[in-house]
């Protein structure tokens, strides 16, 4: 617990560091984060099926990896448009690596909350906020079953999803359209699953939804 709680701290101080030593040291960082989540997957996926403090500190732990590396994601998307540092393309594949980490061994629910969130970051770029829909999306369709609509906080996970989504598909904040492509698609993906459990969850998407097809 400790130990991903340090590595969140990690993370958040490298992706600070001065540019000189940035890109080495994040990609030292993501290579030890991805084997500790890698190493410890079964553990940790078993502890947090307990309801207890330690389970709430660990999935904390798991926002401030996810938002840490979403961030450095963004970081390292600005900076390929303007260098071909091949360190950056590794540093890109490793992040993906933990990312793919943090999908394999968090809770489903836990990491689209996570992922959510980051939708309304003001300050999350337009690519990175595609990537988060493209993870929802793919989590909506594979790693969920029917068995989490009796989960009263998958409910509680629906209702503040489709929330998001809406917001983008309205265009707020300005989204590309291809954005609200995505999110509409990413909200279908939700209604197609779990319309039957939660109809009034939905219905704050039809309006929506009605006046981009009339766009």
């Amino acid at each position: 617990m400790l130990c991903l709680s340090a590595l969140g701290g990690m993370l958040q101080l490298c992706i600070g560091c001065s540019k000189v030593s940035k890109f080495s040291t994040l990609h030292q960082a993501n290579t030890i984060t991805n084997k500790v989540l890698t190493t410890n997957s079964d553990a940790l996926r078993r502890l947090q099926e307990q309801s207890s403090e330690q389970s709430s500190e660990l999935v904390e732990s798991y926002e401030v990896i996810m938002q840490s590396i979403l961030k450095e994601l963004q970081d390292v998307g600005r900076s390929r448009a303007k260098n071909s540092d091949p360190l950056l393309l590794q540093l890109e594949t490793g992040a993906y690596a933990v990312l793919d980490s943090l999908m394999d061994t968090m809770n489903p629910v836990q990491f689209i909350n996570s992922l959510v969130r980051s939708l309304s970051n003001r300050e999350m770029t337009d690519a990175m906020r595609r990537k988060s829909l493209h993870l929802i999306a793919h989590v909506v369709a594979i790693e969920l079953s029917a068995a989490n609509a009796k989960d009263p906080a998958f409910h509680q996970c629906v209702h503040d999803a489709v929330g998001a989504l809406v917001l983008i598909v309205q265009g707020a904040g300005s989204q590309t359209d291809i954005c609200r492509q995505m999110a509409l698609e990413t909200l279908s993906g939700f209604i197609h699953r779990f319309a039957s459990y939660y109809k009034e969850v939905f219905l704050q998407a039809i309006p929506p939804v009605v006046d981009l097809a009339r766009e």
